[in-house]
């Protein structure tokens, strides 16, 4: 356990750096995590570095109970720290799961014009 959290120690480091090179690298930052706007900023760092492109991320139980969804086998979580125990916590993104009989909507935020 303590070298996965070495490694995401690293991790966390590496992609720090590079969305503080630039303005560009910065606004690619908030662009891609944008939709995960619950999570902390330290939990954002490492949500860019492993999965930028992620839309919605629970972890498994909580897809499983909450909106009646699984995890599809051979999906690769996301590490993230726990910052109230120090511990890591593993995610998956709504592209990860899929719908079991009476599932329940994922209620995704979006932005609509103002014609709509």
């Amino acid at each position: 356990m303590r070298r996965n959290s070495l490694r995401l120690q690293d991790l966390y480091t590496e992609t720090l750096k590079k969305v503080f090179q630039d303005e560009k690298s910065w606004e690619s930052f908030w662009s891609a995590v944008c939709w995960n706007y619950k999570c902390s900023f330290n939990e954002l760092i490492l949500l860019y570095a492993q999965r930028p492109q992620a839309r919605a991320i629970l972890e498994m139980e909580r897809w499983n109970r909450q909106f009646g969804r699984w995890v599809k086998r051979g999906s690769k979580a996301i590490a993230l720290w726990n910052e109230e125990t120090g511990g890591i916590r593993y995610f998956f993104d709504i592209a990860d799961t899929y719908e079991r009989r009476a599932a329940k909507p994922v209620p995704l935020w979006r932005i609509q014009s103002a014609d709509n």
